[in-house]
């Protein structure tokens, strides 16, 4: 329940403001709130709550400066890394209810980029030689369109043992046939 959250959170508050007396800081202190906290909502929601406060306090979509920390972390990490997750460059994943909470504060997949839009192109090309020739392309002396389908396949693989290369990029080669 959000108020037995919100009421944990202002007691917190005021402990560390020094507005209850020590008496009542010990009682609060005997209970077993993380317990409660688990059982009531995960770290995630924790967090989102928080994001939704602050972006009902500067805008939805408001930039979160490096630094701002809440009660559950830091909250421009966990923007940045939700905003990862969503748009699949992440290997963590999100339950549809999580992805309709992200959408309403503002998160959600991001219109492809220009780059984004020359990779699918590229591996369409891919699937589409493949598709022709069942085979990989090769590299040849000779410049044409398989050597040049297969030099962005050898940079991928690159990318790839180099660690630069998203998550799904990765699924959608290996789908192809790709060995990485």
């Amino acid at each position: 329940d959000i108020r037995v959250i919100d009421w944990i959170r202002q007691q917190r508050n005021f402990i560390k403001n020094g507005v209850i007396t020590d008496d009542r800081v010990d009682m609060f202190n005997a209970l077993d709130w993380q317990n409660v906290l688990d059982n009531l909502v995960s770290h995630w929601d924790i967090v989102y709550l928080a994001a939704v406060e602050y972006f009902d306090e500067h805008g939805i979509g408001a930039k979160v400066e490096p630094g701002h920390v809440v009660d559950g972390g830091e909250l421009y990490s966990w923007v940045a890394n939700e905003i990862k997750t969503v748009n699949g460059k992440s290997k963590a994943t999100r339950t549809p209810e999580q992805l309709e909470k992200l959408k309403k504060i503002g998160i959600e997949p991001q219109v492809q980029s220009r780059f984004e839009r020359q990779w699918l192109s590229r591996f369409e090309e891919l699937k589409a030689f493949i598709e022709s020739y069942q085979r990989m392309p090769l590299t040849r002396k000779i410049k044409g369109p398989e050597n040049s389908i297969a030099v962005w396949l050898n940079s991928q693989k690159k990318k790839f043992k180099e660690g630069n290369l998203a998550v799904e990029q990765i699924k959608m080669l290996k789908a192809a046939g790709v060995e990485l």
